[in-house]
């Protein structure tokens, strides 16, 4: 086994990626989740993917199952990229991906429909690339 695999699935960093971009690709509707606490790895993942995606013509629905801490509210701005609170996801959606964690247990009162969607689910946590 490659010493930089993941040790659950044994992929290495490079082709998680792949399968994570490769899924994102494939979509048109993305719904992403911060996990409860938001942090700043949490929130600067869920703005940057936001952006990132919708840079590709992609819909995205950002939901965190809490109030991020005032400290980080300047990630968001209003009318242009914002996060949404208690809200659910709207109409169909082909990705729903939990930032920041490993297990779907993080997202709260968004558990549910991370795991039992017809869509495909992500749950995106560290990654390292080494080369």
């Amino acid at each position: 086994m490659d010493p930089h695999a993941d040790s659950v699935s044994g992929r290495t960093a490079e082709e998680s990626l792949d399968r994570i971009a490769d899924c994102l690709k494939g979509a048109e509707r993305v719904v992403l989740l911060s996990h409860v606490n938001p942090d700043g790895d949490a929130l600067g993942s869920m703005v940057a993917l936001t952006l990132a995606l919708r840079g590709l013509g992609k819909r995205v629905q950002a939901l965190c199952p809490q109030e991020p801490p005032e400290k980080f509210q300047s990630l968001f701005v209003p009318g242009a990229l914002e996060v949404e609170l208690g809200s659910r996801p709207e109409g169909s959606v082909d990705v729903c991906a939990l930032l920041d964690a490993g297990e779907p247990e993080r997202c709260g009162r968004f558990r549910d429909f991370l795991v039992a969607g017809p869509h495909r689910r992500l749950c995106v946590d560290h990654l390292s690339l080494i080369h």
